[in-house]
């Protein structure tokens, strides 16, 4: 005869699951029986339901004989390293029971089949990041003059996401971080650096996707990009778009950028470096390599002026500093260095000189380059 097929009314609810802390640690299948009392269970053994994700692999199961109970039913996960965490989507669950000795298997109850719906994800997400500033703050000059002046770097995102499921291979393509900036640049890589920003205050924000599930990172960061430490030397970058040089000048390959030249005329020129960017006053060490060379054998000397200021209109007197001319077209790199403070207001360093020129019966030429400029915080 023919073996009778039973319905049991099968329903499933899934739910998310998060564990002491909040982590998103798995995903709950719950079952429930409809009317049971057209049903003969006191005949059916070995009864089971199976979910079955979209490629046919069982993902939870639930075996009883116990009809009876009215404890709650919680469908199993079998391996428990493999589906800890079900994705969201739907689900095929099926059934199969042995009646009086007889099997009943799923294809049997395929009509019995249902859909189950697992939910959407939540979760939040936190992120992190490091500026050459904060760097300055935390862990002092020393490891700030290590880091690039002009980047947000050591971003990291943290989520309410459990660590065992993030490491899981099986759930690999279901996570991806954004990162943005209010001045527009964006990045994807899970370790991302922003470089060559302008220098001010970046708001980076993180937007985290897991499971079709999106959450943006509270708070987002403000990060100031203070352009220290800087590094320029003019012997091999001639890119002064960025600084403001006043009166006459050339550049020179090897050299750098002159400031002085004196032979029947004279040519002067003043440097004003990039503004940078204080949130606060900060301390500085600043130094600059200069380059004095003579056509002739006359011991000509020159002073240098920089320091601090806050506008191109004039040049800082700040420090002073002798260097004498190599004769002959002679060629030296001589490094003067000196601590400053620099805020909102004084936020540049000018470089300029004394405007010497020499009135010897027989005129020679005389240069004088800014070859260098390190800044750094002190």
């Amino acid at each position: 005869p023919d073996i009778p097929v039973f319905s049991f009314g099968l329903n499933a609810v899934a739910e998310h699951t998060t564990d002491q802390s909040g982590y998103l640690n798995g995903t709950k299948v719950s079952l429930s029986f409809g009317d049971l009392s057209n049903v003969p269970t006191t005949l059916i053994s070995n009864w089971k339901a199976t979910l079955v994700n979209a490629t046919g692999e069982i993902v939870r199961s639930y075996t009883t004989s116990d009809f009876s109970s009215t404890g709650e039913m919680v469908m199993v996960n079998e391996n428990e390293n493999d589906w800890p965490y079900l994705p969201q989507g739907n689900y095929t669950l099926r059934y199969s029971y042995t009646i009086d000795g007889n099997e009943v298997n799923e294809e049997a109850t395929a009509n019995e089949a249902k859909t189950v719906t697992i939910p959407l994800p939540t979760f939040t997400a936190e992120v992190s990041a490091q500026t050459s500033y904060s760097v300055f703050t935390t862990q002092g000059a020393a490891a700030a003059n290590e880091t690039d002046g002009s980047g947000i770097f050591d971003i990291a995102t943290t989520t309410t996401i459990s660590p065992d499921i993030l490491s899981n291979e099986k759930y690999s393509n279901l996570l991806s971080i954004t990162y943005s900036l209010d001045s527009g640049e964006s990045t994807t890589p899970e370790s991302p650096i922003f470089q060559n920003l302008q220098w001010g205050k970046h708001t980076l924000t993180a937007s985290v996707t897991f499971d079709g599930s999106n959450a943006i990172a509270i708070p987002s960061v403000d990060c100031d990009v203070t352009g220290i430490p800087f590094r320029h030397d003019f012997r091999t970058n001639s890119d002064v778009s960025a600084w403001t040089v006043i009166g006459d000048t050339k550049y020179e390959a090897d050299w750098g950028q002159q400031i002085l030249y004196t032979y029947f005329d004279q040519q002067y020129a003043r440097m004003y470096s990039p503004k940078f960017y204080s949130p606060k006053e900060i301390t500085i060490s600043y130094e600059i390599g200069a380059m004095y060379s003579t056509s002739g054998v006359y011991n000509h000397t020159c002073v240098i002026y920089s320091g601090v200021i806050n506008n191109t209109d004039s040049y800082s007197k700040n420090y002073e500093d002798n260097i004498s001319a190599e004769k002959s077209w002679g060629k030296a790199l001589k490094i003067f260095t000196h601590d400053a403070v620099i805020s909102s207001s004084n936020n540049m360093i000018s470089v300029y000189h004394n405007e010497v020129h020499f009135d010897e019966f027989f005129r020679t030429q005389d240069w004088l380059y800014l070859s260098t400029m390190n800044v750094n915080y002190r």
